[in-house]
């Protein structure tokens, strides 16, 4: 264990074990986004049901992370996530991404006046910071689509939480 993460509390997250989840998300909606434009019965799955979809194209939304004592735990992005995929057949029908945050109230774990847990942690593993998270399929260009593509990610739209 580095001296960094000597700091860390009980349910604080490494950084790094996030990046993985975060570049397997990127490549998958940009993919998706792709197949969508050009199947249509694909573009339908992704709509009604975008984790099986999702999955169909190899992002399984799970993941391991090492907790601050160095063990290797398992997690599900969808166990912290509703996704909701709606389709915009214009530019004017696009709306801005949508984060829907459920309910859970911070609780930090102090015992005999020394902090031990981070407080968000009971509530996300309770489910309590579950959110629901608004994608758009954008609209299908006529031309170009590969050049599309790679400047809906330059602009930003494959991070949900910075594309707005």
């Amino acid at each position: 264990m580095t001296e960094s993460s000597s700091n860390q509390l009980k349910g604080d997250e490494s950084p790094i074990d996030a990046f993985e989840i975060i570049f397997d998300w990127q490549n998958a909606w940009l993919r998706a986004i792709a197949i969508a434009w050009n199947d249509e019965i694909f573009k339908k799955l992704l709509v009604a049901f975008p984790i099986q979809a999702l999955g169909n194209i190899g992002f399984s939304g799970k993941g391991t992370y090492r907790n601050a004592h160095g063990h290797c735990k398992e997690f599900s992005l969808w166990s912290l996530l509703d996704l909701k995929v709606i389709e915009a057949t214009t530019v004017e029908q696009q709306v801005p991404i949508t984060i829907m945050p459920t309910n859970g109230e911070y609780k930090p774990v102090i015992n005999n006046s020394k902090y031990t847990e981070n407080g968000w942690e009971r509530i996300i593993h309770d489910g309590g910071l579950k959110m629901t998270l608004i994608l758009q399929i954008p609209p299908a260009p006529k031309e170009y689509q590969a050049l599309a593509i790679g400047d809906y990610e330059a602009a930003g739209k494959i991070f949900p939480v910075t594309g707005l």
